[in-house]
Protein backbone atom coordinates (compact mmCIF):
# COMPACT_ATOMS: atom_id res chain seq x y z
CA UNK A 1 0.00 0.00 0.00
CA UNK A 2 1.25 3.47 -0.87
CA UNK A 3 1.60 6.03 1.86
CA UNK A 4 2.23 9.61 0.93
CA UNK A 5 1.25 13.16 1.53
CA UNK A 6 2.22 15.76 -1.00
CA UNK A 7 1.86 19.34 0.15
CA UNK A 8 2.12 22.44 -2.00
CA UNK A 9 2.81 25.70 -0.28
CA UNK A 10 4.03 28.84 -2.02
CA UNK A 11 5.00 32.06 -0.29
CA UNK A 12 3.52 35.23 -1.77
CA UNK A 13 5.53 37.46 0.54
CA UNK A 14 7.62 36.85 3.59
CA UNK A 15 4.59 37.38 5.84
CA UNK A 16 1.74 35.79 3.88
CA UNK A 17 1.25 32.43 2.22
CA UNK A 18 -0.97 30.98 -0.43
CA UNK A 19 -3.20 28.15 0.76
CA UNK A 20 -1.46 24.81 1.16
CA UNK A 21 -2.94 21.77 -0.55
CA UNK A 22 -2.07 18.12 -0.37
CA UNK A 23 -3.00 14.92 -2.14
CA UNK A 24 -3.39 11.78 -0.06
CA UNK A 25 -4.97 8.36 -0.28
CA UNK A 26 -8.62 8.22 0.68
CA UNK A 27 -9.55 6.42 3.88
CA UNK A 28 -12.86 4.87 4.90
CA UNK A 29 -14.03 8.04 6.67
CA UNK A 30 -13.75 9.93 3.35
CA UNK A 31 -16.53 7.90 1.74
CA UNK A 32 -19.39 10.35 2.54
CA UNK A 33 -17.37 13.18 0.97
CA UNK A 34 -16.47 11.01 -2.03
CA UNK A 35 -20.16 10.27 -2.58
CA UNK A 36 -20.93 14.01 -2.36
CA UNK A 37 -18.23 14.72 -4.96
CA UNK A 38 -19.57 11.97 -7.23
CA UNK A 39 -22.95 13.72 -7.11
CA UNK A 40 -21.36 17.15 -7.60
CA UNK A 41 -19.52 15.81 -10.65
CA UNK A 42 -22.75 14.40 -12.09
CA UNK A 43 -24.35 17.84 -11.74
CA UNK A 44 -21.28 19.53 -13.27
CA UNK A 45 -21.53 17.07 -16.18
CA UNK A 46 -25.14 18.22 -16.68
CA UNK A 47 -26.62 14.97 -15.46
CA UNK A 48 -29.44 14.88 -12.93
CA UNK A 49 -28.42 13.93 -9.42
CA UNK A 50 -30.68 10.89 -9.74
CA UNK A 51 -28.15 9.19 -12.07
CA UNK A 52 -25.94 8.57 -9.02
CA UNK A 53 -27.25 5.29 -7.65
CA UNK A 54 -24.22 4.12 -5.68
CA UNK A 55 -24.40 4.15 -1.87
CA UNK A 56 -21.84 4.78 0.85
CA UNK A 57 -22.11 1.10 1.76
CA UNK A 58 -21.15 0.05 -1.79
CA UNK A 59 -18.28 2.56 -1.90
CA UNK A 60 -16.97 1.22 1.41
CA UNK A 61 -17.22 -2.38 0.25
CA UNK A 62 -15.71 -1.77 -3.17
CA UNK A 63 -12.90 0.59 -2.16
CA UNK A 64 -11.95 -0.64 1.28
CA UNK A 65 -13.03 -4.28 1.39
CA UNK A 66 -10.98 -7.41 0.84
CA UNK A 67 -11.07 -6.99 -2.94
CA UNK A 68 -10.65 -3.37 -3.98
CA UNK A 69 -12.45 -2.46 -7.18
CA UNK A 70 -11.24 1.15 -7.07
CA UNK A 71 -8.67 3.39 -5.40
CA UNK A 72 -9.07 7.04 -4.54
CA UNK A 73 -6.98 10.13 -3.86
CA UNK A 74 -8.27 13.09 -1.87
CA UNK A 75 -7.12 16.66 -2.39
CA UNK A 76 -7.22 18.80 0.73
CA UNK A 77 -6.82 22.40 1.78
CA UNK A 78 -4.49 22.33 4.78
CA UNK A 79 -4.18 24.87 7.57
CA UNK A 80 -2.19 24.74 10.78
CA UNK A 81 -5.21 23.32 12.63
CA UNK A 82 -7.20 21.28 10.11
CA UNK A 83 -7.51 19.88 6.63
CA UNK A 84 -10.61 20.18 4.47
CA UNK A 85 -11.36 18.01 1.42
CA UNK A 86 -11.64 20.00 -1.82
CA UNK A 87 -11.68 17.23 -4.43
CA UNK A 88 -10.92 13.64 -5.35
CA UNK A 89 -9.59 11.35 -8.05
CA UNK A 90 -10.89 7.81 -8.45
CA UNK A 91 -9.11 5.14 -10.50
CA UNK A 92 -9.04 1.39 -11.04
CA UNK A 93 -7.04 -1.15 -12.99
CA UNK A 94 -8.09 -2.64 -16.31
CA UNK A 95 -6.37 -4.90 -18.79
CA UNK A 96 -5.57 -4.46 -22.47
CA UNK A 97 -5.12 -7.61 -24.53
CA UNK A 98 -2.74 -5.64 -26.74
CA UNK A 99 -0.64 -4.01 -24.03
CA UNK A 100 -1.35 -5.44 -20.59
CA UNK A 101 -2.06 -3.48 -17.42
CA UNK A 102 -3.96 -0.19 -17.64
CA UNK A 103 -4.72 2.41 -14.99
CA UNK A 104 -8.16 3.85 -15.76
CA UNK A 105 -9.05 7.22 -14.24
CA UNK A 106 -12.80 7.25 -13.69
CA UNK A 107 -13.16 10.68 -12.08
CA UNK A 108 -11.23 13.78 -11.16
CA UNK A 109 -13.30 16.44 -9.43
CA UNK A 110 -12.13 19.63 -7.72
CA UNK A 111 -14.53 22.04 -6.02
CA UNK A 112 -15.04 25.12 -8.24
CA UNK A 113 -13.37 27.58 -5.86
CA UNK A 114 -10.22 25.41 -5.74
CA UNK A 115 -9.81 24.82 -9.48
CA UNK A 116 -6.86 26.18 -11.48
CA UNK A 117 -4.51 25.60 -8.57
CA UNK A 118 -2.85 22.50 -9.98
CA UNK A 119 -4.80 19.94 -7.95
CA UNK A 120 -6.04 17.94 -10.95
CA UNK A 121 -2.46 17.90 -12.22
CA UNK A 122 -1.25 16.55 -8.88
CA UNK A 123 -3.90 13.81 -8.93
CA UNK A 124 -2.83 12.90 -12.47
CA UNK A 125 0.79 12.84 -11.31
CA UNK A 126 -0.03 10.51 -8.41
CA UNK A 127 -1.96 8.26 -10.79
CA UNK A 128 1.09 8.23 -13.08
CA UNK A 129 3.28 7.21 -10.13
CA UNK A 130 0.92 4.34 -9.31
CA UNK A 131 0.78 3.31 -12.98
CA UNK A 132 4.57 3.22 -13.04
CA UNK A 133 4.80 1.22 -9.79
CA UNK A 134 2.21 -1.28 -11.05
CA UNK A 135 3.92 -1.60 -14.45
CA UNK A 136 0.88 -0.27 -16.33
CA UNK A 137 1.45 0.23 -20.03
CA UNK A 138 -0.92 3.16 -20.25
CA UNK A 139 -3.36 5.39 -18.41
CA UNK A 140 -6.79 5.95 -19.86
CA UNK A 141 -9.75 8.22 -19.14
CA UNK A 142 -12.67 9.96 -20.81
CA UNK A 143 -13.63 13.61 -21.00
CA UNK A 144 -16.87 15.14 -22.20
CA UNK A 145 -16.45 16.98 -25.51
CA UNK A 146 -17.59 20.30 -24.00
CA UNK A 147 -15.16 20.18 -21.04
CA UNK A 148 -12.45 22.22 -22.76
CA UNK A 149 -10.49 23.00 -19.56
CA UNK A 150 -10.05 19.31 -18.76
CA UNK A 151 -9.21 18.53 -22.39
CA UNK A 152 -6.48 21.20 -22.33
CA UNK A 153 -4.98 19.65 -19.20
CA UNK A 154 -5.00 16.20 -20.78
CA UNK A 155 -3.47 17.56 -23.99
CA UNK A 156 -0.67 19.21 -21.98
CA UNK A 157 -0.10 15.86 -20.29
CA UNK A 158 0.35 14.20 -23.66
CA UNK A 159 -2.99 12.40 -23.66
CA UNK A 160 -4.41 11.47 -27.05
CA UNK A 161 -8.10 11.25 -27.84
CA UNK A 162 -9.38 8.25 -29.79
CA UNK A 163 -12.33 9.42 -31.89
CA UNK A 164 -12.42 6.10 -33.72
CA UNK A 165 -13.38 4.25 -30.51
CA UNK A 166 -17.01 4.51 -29.41
CA UNK A 167 -17.96 4.01 -25.77
CA UNK A 168 -20.73 1.49 -25.18
CA UNK A 169 -22.53 0.88 -21.91
CA UNK A 170 -25.04 -1.70 -20.79
CA UNK A 171 -27.29 -1.13 -17.78
CA UNK A 172 -27.80 -3.74 -15.07
CA UNK A 173 -31.37 -4.32 -16.25
CA UNK A 174 -30.13 -5.07 -19.77
CA UNK A 175 -27.41 -7.36 -18.41
CA UNK A 176 -29.99 -9.28 -16.38
CA UNK A 177 -32.28 -9.52 -19.38
CA UNK A 178 -29.48 -11.17 -21.37
CA UNK A 179 -28.61 -13.55 -18.56
CA UNK A 180 -32.19 -14.66 -18.01
CA UNK A 181 -33.16 -15.12 -21.67
CA UNK A 182 -32.61 -18.39 -23.50
CA UNK A 183 -31.26 -17.15 -26.81
CA UNK A 184 -32.02 -20.46 -28.50
CA UNK A 185 -28.32 -21.11 -28.88
CA UNK A 186 -27.69 -24.81 -29.32
CA UNK A 187 -24.33 -26.32 -28.58
CA UNK A 188 -23.08 -29.72 -29.58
Amino acid sequence: MLNFTRTICSAMTSTSRLPAYRIRQAVETDVPVVLKYITDLAVYEKEPESVVKISEKELLRDGFGDHKYYHCFMSELVSSTESTPVGYGLYFFAYSTWEGRVLYIEDIYIEPEHRSKGLATLIMKECAKVATEKDCKRMQWQVLDWNKDAAKLYDRWGGKSSPEWLTYRMSRDTILRHVSVDNNVHTV
